[in-house]
């Protein structure tokens, strides 16, 4: 494939003969191409492992506008100015390591952060596009975090062929914190919300926590359970790795590193909030392609049909979700070694070990009603297992204890 071409455009991606090259092993060889018509930009995935995504819609071809943000894989970029660069956010390292790799998952898939590797601003000639001598516009990625090559602009050829790679895929809304409609729940949307986590509690041991969260607040929390981050001594895990998905049968990639909030933490209610960081020295990020999902209080109704989504072992590395109904409440005043206490949603969907932190959704409207966890009262419990789910509003008060810790 050439690197650029009036067929092809500007082709980005992992392989050296690209016109821009993304070293991150997230972006395919040969992932997308960006085109100008003369008066406006396209970008066209070309079949890529990970998918192209423009404000966290995964398109096939589709019109990039001021403002956009661009995911091939997971580098991240912006569309400015008739750029495509790197947000100001995300300059960060170039490379992060993680210390140690998760037991028996995702040996492979470790890249921590997007490694850019670009020589210089790459201007886009007009004549790869339009074949006009006049017109110019420019892509750029930059090396440094704090430069990036300014676009030239020329008057915009007055006739020019709109190439059909350019159409707008049909649906291209932008994630955001309100659920959809009844009928048009997108649970692919919402699958690349709910996250695995992995804690490291015992590095000497290798000990790991495997769980599950949801992404929250403004797209830089991950609401969990408190077991989830804490050993058989309630000590704290010093090491969490954040993974998730690109759809729902998609492998798991690293999405960031997560840090403890001591005041968003609740052994009782079983539930915690972690900071999302993209390396080890707790620097802020925010995964802005992964809708924030609201957590607000709702109450379930005996036999609501309900759908929950985690990572439990049972359902391998891909996201997992099963059905159930709400099968009524209990007060949980358990006075065993976990100290739970409070409120739980029953539920006939089945649960596991690794779906404790997940996300429990109303099956109607996607709305987010709760946290899935695994509940043993007593070893001398007999019969069929049932699964529990902490109520949207007890995380409430987490979540601002969160946002003031910042």
């Amino acid at each position: 494939m050439a690197a650029s071409s009036p067929e092809t455009g500007l082709v980005i991606g992992r392989a050296s003969d690209c016109g821009l090259v993304l070293s991150h092993q997230s972006v395919s060889p040969h992932h997308a191409a960006l085109h100008f018509d003369g008066e406006q930009f396209g970008l066209q995935d070309l079949s890529s492992v990970n998918g192209t995504f423009v404000n966290g819609v995964r398109i096939v071809a589709t019109v990039l506008n001021e403002g956009d943000v661009v995911h091939l894989g997971t580098v991240a970029l912006e569309f400015a100015d008739g750029q495509l660069q790197i947000p100001s956010a995300s300059k960060k390292k170039a490379s992060v390591s993680k210390k140690k790799a998760s037991a028996s998952k995702k040996k492979a898939l470790l890249i921590a952060a997007a490694a850019v590797a670009i020589g210089a601003a790459i201007a886009v000639q007009a004549s790869f596009f339009a074949g006009s001598d006049d017109a110019q516009q420019t892509a750029v990625v930059a090396t440094t975090p704090t430069t990036t090559a300014a676009p030239t602009t020329t008057a915009a050829p007055t006739t020019t062929a709109t190439p059909t790679t350019t159409a707008a895929p049909t649906t291209t809304a932008t994630p955001t914190t309100t659920q959809p409609p009844a009928s048009k729940v997108d649970w692919d949307l919402l699958s690349r919300s709910v996250v695995s986590i992995d804690a490291f509690c015992d590095e000497e041991d290798g000990l790991v926590n495997q769980g599950s969260g949801t992404v929250v607040l403004d797209g830089d929390h991950v609401l969990t359970n408190h077991h989830v981050l804490t050993d058989e001594n309630g000590g704290i895990c010093d090491l969490i790795d954040v993974w998730g998905m690109n759809s729902r049968g998609d492998e798991l990639v690293f999405v960031a590193f997560g840090e403890v909030i001591p005041e968003a933490l609740d052994p009782e209610l079983d539930l915690a909030v972690i900071r999302l960081t993209d390396d080890e020295e707790g620097e802020p990020f925010k995964a802005s392609w992964r809708a924030s999902i609201e957590i607000v209080e709702r109450e379930l109704r005996l036999g609501e049909d309900l759908m929950l989504a985690g990572y439990p072992g049972a359902g391998g590395e891909t996201i997992t979700w099963t059905e159930g109904i709400s099968s009524g409440s209990r007060d949980y005043d358990y006075d065993g070694d976990d100290n739970l206490s409070g409120e739980f949603y029953k539920t006939s969907a089945k649960m596991g070990s690794g779906l404790s932190g997940g996300a429990a959704f109303r099956t109607e409207t996607g709305e987010f009603v709760g946290v899935p966890t695994v509940v043993f009262d007593s070893e001398e419990d007999i019969g069929d297992s049932l699964g529990y789910i902490r109520p949207a509003k007890y995380a409430i008060p987490l979540l601002s204890a969160a946002a003031r810790a910042n």
